[in-house]
């Protein structure tokens, strides 16, 4: 019998822009790893910088769901998921009111520092017994994002092998469902949310989606390879520093 589904809410790709409300020039950044578990302690996510490059994975019940998976942003050309350090992260513990009933839900904010450029920002986290979510969140008190044109946000998912995926792509004028182990993705392959995944013969299901998957301009999931699927989104910088 395949254990219980979790759920991979795809919740990067929705930069938000804080004025005012982060405060970062506080926070010490030393820290190596961060372990983000939900209320009921069955799913936890890692937040790690090994040799200064951002990953994350994640575990449910114990067994690796996600594999380390890197994390960051590009502001114009240079990446900022790499050289970075972790600030110590804030949890807040709050209801959320599901199709599946209420369900207690950790919050987590990670201080992200960029030690070449100095660029600060916040992986924004949030798990529970469903699954598990994530996005960037920056300040433009703290970052003058004046000199810049594009910041793009990635956010990726790295599979266990023998994980098979369920998904939706265009041919011609219609919409083709397809089956494929991970490993058998072509190259640059794109496909469109939702993805529904088996992680393995009696293992746990997923479905990977994003809040804006329903929208005219939903972001779409690009095989990097070796496992990894990528989802990118362009952020444009006005004259005026703010994004659009």
């Amino acid at each position: 019998m395949n254990k219980p589904v979790a759920f991979l809410f795809a919740y990067p790709l929705g930069l938000t822009i804080l004025c005012l409300l982060l405060s970062l020039g506080s926070c010490t950044f030393n820290k190596r790893n961060l372990n983000i578990y939900s209320p009921d302690e069955s799913i936890r996510m890692t937040v790690s910088s090994k040799a200064g490059q951002l990953f994350y994975s994640v575990t449910q019940e114990g067994e690796l769901i996600i594999e380390n998976t890197p994390l960051g942003l590009y502001l114009d050309s240079e990446w900022l998921g790499r050289r970075v350090r972790l600030g110590k992260q804030k949890d807040t513990t709050y209801t959320v009111f599901t199709d599946q009933g209420p369900i207690a839900t950790r919050f987590a904010s990670v201080p992200i520092l960029h030690r070449k450029s100095g660029f600060r920002y916040i992986l924004a986290v949030r798990v529970s017994a469903l699954g598990f979510a994530y996005r960037y969140e920056l300040s433009t008190s703290e970052n003058d994002l004046k000199n810049y044109q594009k910041l793009v946000e990635k956010g990726a998912w790295k599979f266990p092998e023998g994980s098979k995926l369920w998904y939706t792509y265009h041919q011609r004028d219609d919409d083709v469902v397809q089956t494929k182990p991970v490993e058998e993705l072509q190259s640059s392959e794109i496909l469109d949310l939702p993805i529904l995944v088996n992680l393995g013969e009696g293992k746990h299901f997923a479905r990977l989606s994003s809040y804006s998957e329903k929208s005219m301009n939903a972001p779409r999931v690009l095989n990097e390879g070796n496992r990894e699927l990528v989802l990118r989104k362009i952020q444009e910088i006005t004259p005026n520093g703010l994004l659009i």
